[in-house]
């Protein structure tokens, strides 16, 4: 399970599993001898329950009310910024669209030839599409549901990580960066999260 996660802390090359140990032991050692490194050798169900009671103690240390807290404020700041995008938005397509119609005012009267009103309404038209766009863009996630069912997976997850009684490979690629192992058999483990990310990254 921890094959490319465990390293040596003392050469710094991998520790390979060993079969008849049921752990891990410095690659380096293993190969060449102690004359190039010591064991450093771990079990692996050791290391798996460290991991779990880690796991544990952080998620118990999380408040649920908080962090679903600090998720909808963030929703709702980022709703709040959407929609004064969206009004910007609007407002520069609506003036583009009366300078286009004083334009072709423009070009009926004659005061302006159609190549000066071709070349006038060329950036005009480039600009009005890529601002319709955003427009849509932004439209789309403000109609959708994903930001309440983020909250609701969120919490699901608070859930089972409270109540932990396995690890899994997948687990252990979202959690752990990596593991150093000491001389002595003490692991320094490494994780991808701080106690306020785990849930929320």
């Amino acid at each position: 399970m921890f094959t490319n996660y465990l390293f040596c802390a003392d050469c710094g090359k991998a520790l390979w599993y060993v079969h008849y140990r049921n752990g891990y032991v410095c690659g380096n050692y293993y190969k060449h001898g102690k004359h190039v490194c010591s064991q450093h050798s771990v079990k692996e169900k050791e290391l798996i329950g460290v991991i779990l009671a880690d796991i544990r103690n952080m998620t118990e240390t999380l408040n649920e009310k908080e962090v679903l807290g600090r998720l909808e404020v963030k929703t709702l700041q980022a709703r709040k910024q959407a929609e004064k995008q969206m009004h910007t938005l609007q407002r520069r397509i609506e003036k583009l669209k009366e300078e286009k119609t004083g334009l072709i005012r423009l070009l009926a009267s004659g005061t302006i030839t159609e190549l000066d009103y071709k070349e006038a309404t060329e950036s005009s038209n480039a600009e009005l599409s890529s601002l319709q766009e955003q427009l849509i863009g932004l439209q789309s996630l403000q109609g959708n549901k994903s930001t309440g069912e983020s909250i609701v997976r969120l919490k699901n997850q608070l859930k089972q990580f409270m109540k932990l009684e396995e690890l899994t490979p997948e687990m252990v690629h979202r959690f752990i960066d990596k593991f150093e192992v000491q001389a002595d058999g003490t692991v320094n483990i490494h994780y991808k999260f701080t106690v306020t990310a785990l849930l929320t990254a």
